[in-house]
């Protein structure tokens, strides 16, 4: 199956290899290649985020536009010559967070790996600099220097999952589907949330209001046992 875009475990272990590729280096250029593809020279380091879909460090030579764009001058303006201090994913959502020291002190660059999602530099009030575009939304105002606030999460944290989550999502709708109960509080895709719902030994199309104890243990176990199984050390790359 083609996959278009990273998940929430691809963002976890791009995360884990760039945290120490890129801590202490300093950035020496950003550009904007075209739309939402970025390109942020962090010496001798090239790191790709496009917008909705990756981020990565690459070894390909990209062809530099010949004039850059509005927001990749203010980019520029704040963060060239500027020192990684860490890179960081938002809880276990599609968010990359870039630490940098400049000269106006510790900024922090947010790139959202998801359909709709924004570039956006803020400050140490985490008031928002600037965005790849800016937008009064439902749930959330991004704009410039206004308070800067995530989007909704997609669920809890696998290591702050506890039985009561599980618990309270089957009273919001007894009748879905297993696999349908528990998506908007364990934040996997699809394909992760069938693989720990298999190790459980739990059918994803059962009624969730058949569910028992035991069996809401057994999910909690195989959930937080397949986030703990992707680390750094056991990760390995293959096409």
């Amino acid at each position: 199956m083609k996959k278009n875009a990273m998940t929430s475990f691809d963002v976890k272990a791009v995360v884990d290899e760039l945290s120490g590729e890129l801590q202490g280096r300093r950035i020496r250029n950003l550009y904007q290649l075209e739309g939402k593809l970025f390109l942020i020279r962090v010496s001798p380091i090239d790191l790709i985020l496009e917008l909705e879909r990756r981020v990565h460090s690459t070894r390909f030579k990209f062809e530099a536009p010949l004039k850059p764009s509005n927001f990749c001058m203010e980019l520029r303006k704040h963060l060239r010559n500027g020192i990684v201090e860490d890179v960081l994913q938002h809880e276990f959502e599609r968010i990359i967070v870039l630490k940098v020291k400049s000269k106006t002190g510790l900024l922090s660059l947010i790139a959202e790996i998801f359909r709709r999602g924004n570039m956006i530099l803020i400050n140490e009030e985490d008031k928002i600099i600037t965005a790849y575009y800016f937008a009064e939304l439902k749930d959330r105002k991004v704009l410039r220097g206004l308070p800067f606030t995530y989007p909704p999460s997609t669920g809890i944290h696998p290591r702050l999952l506890e039985l009561d989550h599980l618990k309270a999502a089957l009273k919001r709708d007894p009748s879905a589907p297993v696999e349908k109960a528990f998506s908007g509080v364990i934040p996997y895709p699809r394909t992760y949330l069938d693989e720990a719902l298999l190790e459980a030994g739990v059918d994803k199309g059962r009624a969730a209001s058949q569910l028992g104890d035991e069996e809401l243990e057994s999910i909690l176990s195989a959930v937080k046992g397949l986030f703990e199984k992707h680390t750094l050390d056991s990760y390995n790359p293959c096409i």
